[in-house]
C-alpha cells in the first residue's frame, strides 16, 4: 500500500511539474505527518494498557510479549475464565456493581498466584470492560514441555477455587449457581502463520472448551454429589444463638458442610448444585437425619434449629412411627426441635408449608422463618404462618449502628414478632457496635461470629451484659 501510495504521487508531481524546491516540503509534511500516527497510536496503546474495572493488563497491550514467548518456548498455554454469563448483574443492578464485581473477581485470580497458579503466571483482560479475564501459563521447569493434562488440571484447580469465592459475591445478586466457564488451550508456534492471528486462534479455542466445559462440570457435579450422599460425606456444625442481655445460650443451629478442602464445603455451593442436578431432597433429609444424630453433647434443655426445604417436610419417613422411633433413638424431646425455613421459600411454597407445619406443630416441634426482611413485601404471609422465632438476616443486621433505615426494618420486624407472639432472633452478629445497636432495640437473641463461631463441639458462648 505505501508503494503504490508512494508511485501515485510521483506521477502527480510529474503532471503538474513542480519546481524541485517544493519536493523537500513535501517529504517534511509526510514525515511530520508520520510522527503524528506514531504518537496518536502510543497514546492509544498507553490508555488500554491497563483496565480501569479490573486494575489488569489488556491482551492487546501485551501482544509483544506474548508473541516473544511463543517464538522463545515454541509454544504458549491460556486459561480463560468467561464470566460473561453474570451479565445479568448489570442488566438488573447497573454497571457499577458489575464493575465492582469483576474488579473483586480480578483480585480474587491474582490471589491465587503461589498456590493454585505459578506466582510468574500472567494475568490479563481480554479488552478495556472486558468479561474474560485469561491467565497465560509460564514455561514449564526444567525444559519440560506443556500436555493437555496440564491444562486441564489446572483449569480444574481454577474453577473448583473460583465457584464458592464468586458464589459469596453473587449471592446478594441470586441465589443461583453463578455460570462461569473456564477453558484452555494451547498453541504451538507456526513461522509460516502470522503470530497475531495464532493468538487470535488461541482465544477462540479457549472460548470454545469453555463452552463445553460447562456440560462436563454439570455432569461432574452430579455425580460427585450422588457419591457425597451415598458415602453420608456431610459434617454437622453448630452454632450458638445466645440471649443478648443474659448471654444465656438458647440453642444451637445445625449447619451442614461437604467435605473439608473441596467446593462442597461452602453450604452455598452445596445446596446450590443439589438443586441444579435435582438432588435437594436426598441432600437436605441426610443433613436433617445426621443434624439430629450428632445432638448428643447438646444439654437436653437446649433447642436445636434443624434447616428444612419445604420438600423434605413431605418426606414420608419423617412422620408418624417413623419419627417417633427415630426421636427416640437419638434420645430427643420435639419440645427441643425447632424447623427451620427460609423466608423466600415459605411465600413461594405456602400451602405445602402451612399444611406440613400444622402437622408438626401438632407433634411438638417450634417453626422459625429465617433471612426475615430479604422479601419485605412478604411478611403478611410469614404473619399468616405465626412463626415462633422470626431470623432476620444479616443483610439488615450488618452495620445497623449507622443506618437508620435498618432499624427502622427491624423496629417492623419486631413489631410483628410481638403480634405473633413471636421470639427474634438477628443472624450474622459481627461487631460490637452492631450488638450494641441491637441491645438498644430490645432484641431478645442473636447468632453470629460475634457470640460464637460454628463448631463441631457445640461451644458455650456466654455474653458480658
Amino acid at each position: 500500500m505505501k508503494k503504490s501510495q508512494s508511485a501515485g504521487v510521483s506521477n502527480s508531481r510529474k503532471k503538474v511539474k513542480a519546481p524541485a524546491r517544493s519536493e523537500p516540503k513535501t517529504k517534511k509534511k509526510a514525515k511530520v505527518k508520520k510522527l503524528s500516527t506514531g504518537a496518536r497510536a502510543r497514546s492509544t496503546e498507553r490508555s488500554t494498557e491497563i483496565d480501569s474495572v479490573t486494575g489488569l493488563p489488556t491482551v492487546d497491550s501485551a501482544h509483544g510479549a506474548l508473541i516473544d514467548t511463543l517464538r522463545k518456548d515454541g509454544y504458549l498455554g491460556l486459561i480463560l475464565i468467561d464470566l460473561s454469563g453474570l451479565g445479568r448483574i448489570e442488566r438488573e443492578h447497573g454497571h457499577a456493581a458489575y464493575d465492582a464485581f469483576l474488579g473483586l473477581t480480578a483480585k480474587i485470580i491474582l490471589d491465587m498466584r503461589g498456590s493454585y497458579i505459578r506466582n510468574d503466571d500472567q494475568v490479563l483482560v481480554s479488552s478495556r470492560y472486558g468479561e474474560q479475564i485469561l491467565i497465560v501459563l509460564s514455561a514449564k521447569r526444567r525444559g519440560a514441555t506443556l500436555r493437555q493434562e496440564d491444562m486441564e488440571l489446572v483449569g480444574d484447580r481454577v474453577y473448583n477455587h473460583l465457584l464458592p469465592s464468586i458464589m459469596q459475591l453473587t449471592q446478594r445478586y441470586f441465589s443461583q449457581s453463578p455460570q462461569i466457564d473456564v477453558g484452555y488451550s494451547f498453541i504451538i508456534r507456526n513461522p509460516m502463520l502470522e503470530p497475531e492471528r495464532i493468538l487470535q486462534r488461541l482465544l477462540h479455542e479457549s472460548r470454545d472448551i469453555a463452552r463445553s466445559q460447562r456440560y462436563r462440570f454439570a455432569i461432574k457435579h452430579r455425580e460427585q454429589l450422588k457419591d457425597l450422599i451415598l458415602n453420608q460425606q456431610i459434617s454437622t456444625l453448630f452454632q450458638p444463638i445466645v440471649h443478648l442481655d443474659s448471654g444465656k445460650i438458647l440453642g444451637f443451629e445445625a449447619l451442614s458442610r461437604g467435605p473439608k478442602g473441596t467446593i462442597w464445603e461452602s453450604p452455598a455451593v452445596l445446596f446450590s448444585l443439589a438443586q441444579e442436578t435435582d438432588l435437594s431432597f436426598e441432600l437436605d433429609r441426610l443433613c436433617r437425619r445426621l443434624a439430629l444424630e450428632r445432638t448428643g453433647k447438646i444439654p437436653l434443655h437446649h433447642r436445636v434449629f434443624i434447616n428444612s426445604l419445604p420438600v423434605t417436610l413431605r418426606d414420608p419417613e419423617f412422620r408418624g412411627a417413623y419419627l417417633k422411633d427415630f426421636l427416640k433413638q437419638v434420645r430427643l424431646s420435639p419440645k427441643n426441635i425447632v424447623l427451620e425455613m427460609t423466608e423466600s421459600l415459605a411465600v413461594e411454597e405456602y400451602e405445602t408449608i402451612r399444611q406440613a407445619l400444622s402437622y408438626y406443630r401438632d407433634v411438638g416441634f417450634a417453626i422459625a422463618i429465617d433471612d426475615a426482611g430479604t422479601g419485605y413485601a412478604n411478611l403478611e404471609t410469614i404473619m399468616q404462618l405465626k412463626p415462633d422465632f422470626i431470623k432476620i438476616d444479616l443483610c439488615l443486621i450488618r452495620d445497623i449502628g449507622k443506618s437508620v433505615l435498618k432499624r427502622e426494618l427491624v423496629k417492623a420486624l419486631q413489631s410483628i414478632a410481638t403480634t405473633i407472639e413471636a421470639q427474634v432472633v438477628a443472624e450474622g452478629i459481627e461487631q460490637e457496635s452492631e450488638l450494641s445497636a441491637l441491645r438498644k432495640l430490645g432484641i431478645t437473641y442473636g447468632q453470629g461470629f460475634l457470640l460464637g463461631r460454628p463448631a463441631a463441639e457445640p461451644p458455650s458462648a456466654v455474653l458480658s451484659a
